[in-house]
């Protein structure tokens, strides 16, 4: 008994074609799917390579000085401790108003009662002064030009973020002449006669350190303050290379 497959026509013999074709794409695409996903699942080649790092560190001389100075009141009347600090501010800086190369900016500005005894006793204000300055002996004569009326509060000195910006392309220079003699020198103990870098980053000091303190007072009366001799001292520069080198 013979058996015959009944097979019903589309309208046309194109359309067959049409749909014969879409199937043999989204085959050949899925195909493609699954050849990437198998190379993308490869691990990568991680034997004969060595990772470590090289730090370049360079002492440059501080060449910003800063100075915190402070105007101090106390009275019974909130008003007229305002008032004070206010002239005292306002004569300060009329009187730095002529000095070169001084940056100056008002600080904390507070005025606050004071209590004995869980009873108000006066009030106390006071106001920040902050000075900056490239010239340290510029701020020891400032220190004295205003110890009538104002005290320091603080003094410290730093390196500015212009002078340790142009000292880093010379230690990233000195930083990758290092990194790279270390390879060789590697390469070679190892019997490897080349190498490539595979992996590189450039890390350092993100940020400038605080700046160090060379004089922390508290407000001193101005006879018994004389204008301080100042040295800026130096700061330090960092920059540390880390790569992973591949022998071939």
């Amino acid at each position: 008994m013979e058996r015959h497959a009944l097979i019903e026509k589309p309208n046309g013999g194109e359309e067959v074609a049409v749909q014969v074709r879409t199937l043999m794409e989204w085959c050949l695409a899925g195909w493609l799917v699954l050849a990437g996903s198998a190379r993308a699942a490869t691990p990568p080649t991680t034997y004969n390579q060595v990772r470590y790092q090289v730090t370049v560190v360079r002492q440059v001389g501080n060449d910003r000085g800063r100075m915190t100075l402070v105007a101090q009141f106390d009275a019974d009347d909130p008003v007229a401790v305002s008032r004070h600090l206010d002239s005292s501010m306002a004569w300060a800086l009329e009187r730095l108003r002529k000095l070169p190369d001084l940056d100056r900016r008002t600080g904390d500005y507070r005025v606050q009662p004071v209590y004995r005894k869980g009873r108000l006793d006066h009030w106390h204000g006071e106001q920040t002064l902050i000075l900056t300055s490239p010239h340290p002996q510029a701020l020891a004569r400032v220190a004295g030009l205003l110890q009538s009326r104002l005290q320091i509060r603080g003094l410290s000195f730093f390196l500015s973020s212009a002078r340790r910006e142009a000292l880093i392309d010379d230690l990233l220079d000195e930083a990758l002449r290092r990194f790279k003699a270390r390879a060789r020198h590697i390469s070679q103990r190892l019997g490897h006669g080349r190498y490539r870098i595979v992996e590189l980053a450039v890390g350092g000091d993100d940020r400038l350190p605080p700046p160090r303190p060379l004089l922390r007072m508290q407000s001193l009366a101005a006879s018994s303050l004389s204008t301080p001799a100042l040295a800026a001292g130096k700061g330090e520069v960092r920059l540390t290379l880390t790569g992973v080198i591949q022998f071939e």
